[in-house]
């Protein structure tokens, strides 16, 4: 015999949802905020009583919105998990007088108001009808065994709080549940000051905050316009399918500027860059078939993923002590920064909690400046927010306890492209922050030095002080002493850097070789392909193991470094559908010798041709579909007869940065990268006596198909 049975919930359920879902008071409070934003309301107030006194102290949440009549409470308001929200989200049914989408969608959020204390008095009224009066004792309610026991107190009554045409929601919490403290207040004036997006400037929801009697809880605190007007790093983005579009705007401190004007920096000025364009892109670390960890490239596309438009604008700040110094209120900004500091997540202008609070870290800013601290920023040295579509972003998914979204593959995407624009900031905002270390460490008078940049210049400038005044027999041997030694040191770190670089490269193509031969074995390839693979992969061994021998410093000539480094990369080159044009075959009459270590310049070249793969990739796959012509490298001597040098063309993006600027240690334009390589072929060139040049396209007389980035590495005359 089969029987059929019903649930019966338990009165203490409503404690459950309210208690345990919602984990800390101030998300409680946001909650309640948020369903007047849900009622159509242009703001929330709320003002806590009597906060000392904890026997007495309430919280009152009141807005002005659209209120509710009999029948919404009885039938929407008293039913847990109600639905109404989330169809009219669905449906695209707006609010009449805002054109809001709700952000509710579970019917949970009133158990907030559980949360926060034991005795709940609504006031509520819609249109002209009466008020809705409703009370709640939790500690009554829930001592009943079942829910449908648990009997709520509502009454309609003439207008006493709504009068004439007002509409609204009053809610009152006393008997709390929670004792709040001076540091509770003040975080949560924080989060409340942060609900509605902090930099809009056409807000259509507000809330304000206040405590009776006000006992200076809130004083001193700065709001988001005070820091805004202190940032000097501005950076505005859009990520839209598969790119990004931002703006860039360097604000120095008055007392940088009149610093540099003291000491004749001129490179030091405010700077702004408008509409860049990039393909947008983020690194993932994946696992293959032998259980080794790589990073792979990834292009992003958020139309894949149902997140829509993502608006963001993230404002930098620097806390070096000698820039901290010279702000008004140096204790209030760090600790704002330290209270609010992060990345913030917004849908429709409303925030999603918890996204940007201390300790949630969740584009992991903390971690990555870790490992590079001068060129990486951490939450407490960026204030920033994210803004969503809520009608487009319909795969991020709030979770139940309001705690950010759930992480399904919408939110990865999301946070990755979020991250991929972040490191776009940070690449911009190292180029200012150098310049910026570079004021700082100059002195004000007397400077013997104030634009050198090295340890050459340094030594060189060293040796023409000491020449003015007559020191050279005093001091000249020491001077050669330092010399010399920094040459030594500087060519045996150049030697294992060199190798390391060249290695690394060299051994992704082993790997790969590795890879293929195996594969070809397995399926019975053909007898003839299968030895050829394997002859391959003992020629790239071989060049591999020249990386390693030991340093010569005989004569070599330039052709053999460029084919050699053109075969360490042939498969890439093949792989990525890269047609290399190597000059030095057709003009062997240009071919020069070189005089140095071997291993560093063809570590050199290796690099500057890693560099063009990696570059002409991003461009095609950023114009996909728009480009007909094939991807292009061109390496071979300079066609000014008078310089001995390799040059290296490509028809890709070209260099957006000053050669100053790239051949910086720590420089990248690539997410995630070291940028080492440029600074290494740069010390590679000066310890030959050479230089690395920028030249443009037009100087080199070069075909019109490389219309890219040119790299020359210009060696001294062995003559």
């Amino acid at each position: 015999m089969v029987k059929r049975h019903t649930f019966r919930p338990r009165a203490r359920l409503l404690q459950l949802l309210g208690d345990q879902l919602i984990g800390d008071p101030r998300v409680a409070v946001f909650e309640l905020v948020k369903n007047a934003y849900d009622a159509d309301s242009p703001h929330a107030a709320v003002t806590f009583h009597d906060v000392e006194h904890h026997k007495k102290a309430t919280i009152v949440i009141s807005d002005d919105g659209e209120g509710m009549d009999m029948a919404t409470v009885t039938k929407i308001w008293l039913e847990p998990g109600a639905d109404h929200r989330e169809k009219q989200r669905l449906a695209g049914i707006r609010t009449k007088k805002f054109h809001r989408l709700p952000l509710g969608e579970k019917g949970v959020g009133r158990f907030a108001c559980h949360k926060l204390g034991n005795k709940i008095d609504m006031v509520t009224r819609s249109g002209r009808a009466k008020e809705i009066v409703v009370s709640i004792d939790w500690d009554k309610l829930i001592a009943h065994r079942y829910l449908t026991d648990a009997v709520v107190s509502i009454q309609s009554r003439s207008p006493v709080v709504f009068k004439g045409e007002s509409t609204g929601t009053r809610i009152t919490i006393s008997r709390l549940r929670h004792r709040w403290t001076r540091g509770d207040v003040r975080k949560l004036y924080r989060s409340i000051n942060a609900i509605a997006r902090p930099f809009d400037g056409d807000q259509s929801f507000s809330v304000a905050f206040k405590m009776e009697p006000d006992l200076g809880w809130t004083d001193a605190l700065m709001d988001p316009a005070d820091i805004e007007a202190q940032a000097m790093f501005l950076f505005d983005f859009t990520l839209s399918g598969t790119e990004f579009e931002f703006t860039y705007e360097f604000k120095p401190l008055d007392d940088l500027l009149v610093k540099a004007q003291r000491k004749k920096l001129k490179t030091f000025e405010p700077r702004e860059l408008t509409k860049q364009r990039r393909l947008l892109e983020y690194f993932v670390m994946e696992t293959d078939e032998h259980g080794k960890k790589r990073k792979r490239s990834v292009q992003a596309d958020l139309n894949k993923f149902g997140i829509g438009t993502i608006r963001g604008r993230l404002l930098g700040f620097d806390r070096d002590k000698d820039v901290l110094a010279l702000y008004v209120d140096q204790k209030g900004l760090t600790e704002f920064l330290d209270n609010n500091g992060g990345v913030r997540v917004y849908r429709d202008g409303i925030r999603v909690y918890n996204y940007g609070e201390p300790g949630t870290d969740w584009l992991g800013l903390d971690e990555r400046r870790v490992q590079i601290p001068k060129r990486r920023i951490s939450n407490n040295l960026v204030l920033g927010e994210v803004n969503l579509d809520l009608e487009k972003s319909t795969k991020l998914i709030e979770k139940t306890n309001r705690e950010g979204f759930v992480e399904n593959a919408a939110y990865e995407e999301f946070r990755k492209a979020v991250l991929g624009a972040v490191i776009a900031f940070e690449q911009e905002r190292a180029i200012d922050k150098d310049k910026i270390r570079e004021l700082l460490e100059t002195p004000d008078t007397g400077e013997p030095f104030p634009s050198v940049h090295g340890p050459e210049e340094a030594i060189y400038a060293l040796r023409g002080k000491i020449s003015e005044r007559g020191l050279n027999k005093e001091l000249g041997p020491y001077v050669d002493k330092v010399e010399t030694t920094y040459q030594e040191v500087r060519e045996t770190l150049l030697h294992a850097v060199g190798t390391g670089l060249g290695l690394s490269i060299v051994f992704h193509e082993i790997e790969r070789g590795v890879r293929d031969l195996s594969k070809a074995i397995e399926t019975g390839t053909s007898r003839e392909r299968t030895m050829a693979l394997a002859r391959h992969l003992v020629e790239l061994l071989d060049g591999a193991s020249y990386f390693v021998r030991t340093a010569s410093k005989k004569s070599f000539k330039a052709s053999d470094v460029v084919k050699h480094a053109i075969f360490s990369l042939g498969p890439r080159f093949e792989y990525h559908g890269i047609a290399v044009a190597n000059i030095f075959e057709s003009r062997s009459a240009q071919d020069f010798n070189i005089s140095g270590s071997r291993q560093m310049v063809t570590a050199s070249v290796v690099n500057l041709l890693d560099n063009a793969i990696y570059w002409l990739n991003l461009e095609w796959d950023r114009k996909s579909g728009g480009r007909s012509q094939q991807k292009r490298i061109r390496i071979g001597p300079s066609n000014d007869t008078r310089e001995h040098a390799i040059v290296v063309a490509d028809n890709g993006p070209g260099i957006e940065d000053s050669p100053e600027m790239v051949v910086k240690p720590f420089f990248t334009r690539k997410p995630d990268g070291m940028g080492l390589g440029l600074y290494f072929v740069n010390m590679t060139m000066q310890a030959h006596g050479g230089r690395l040049d920028f030249p443009q396209p037009s100087e080199q007389g070069l075909p019109q198909a490389y219309d890219g980035a040119v790299l020359s590495m210009i060696f001294k005359d062995q003559k």
